[in-house]
């Protein structure tokens, strides 16, 4: 059993803290590409994440980056898009994804929203452009 610890707090059995800020770091760099208008595959960094990762399964890596999705936009952060943010995160992968961007204040910086997101990405409060017919 594989039991990870990030600062005191513990970590699914199934993921380490070390694998923890791995696809953290992942998730921010395709945000960061995303945000940046550059073309990037999930597909290839899941598959290079998953031989890092000890062999995670695609599912497995996606509901992480729909954990990590969900953190984002509960704090006011961007998220990809793609990675529909999950209704409920455990404690520790909440953290440390908080613990990801207060280390890396110049990133959170740039990921930060003004005002809260809703699910599809859009900032909550704002209507939908109008459709010109």
């Amino acid at each position: 059993m594989n039991v990870g610890l990030w600062q005191g707090v513990s970590m699914d059995q199934d993921w380490s803290a070390s694998e923890c800020e791995a696809i953290v770091g992942d998730y921010v760099a395709m945000l960061r590409a995303e945000m940046a208008g550059a073309t990037y595959s999930k597909t290839r960094h899941r598959v290079l994440l998953a031989l890092r990762l000890s062999g995670r399964t695609k599912a497995s890596i996606v509901a992480r980056h729909q954990d990590i999705s969900a953190v984002l936009l509960a704090h006011g952060y961007r998220h990809i898009r793609g990675y529909k943010p999950k209704r409920s995160v455990k404690p520790a992968m909440e953290h440390v994804v908080l613990q990801y961007l207060h280390k890396h204040s110049e990133i959170a910086r740039r990921l930060r929203v003004a005002g809260r997101m809703d699910d599809a990405g859009r900032p909550e409060g704002r209507p939908l452009p109008a459709r010109r017919t």
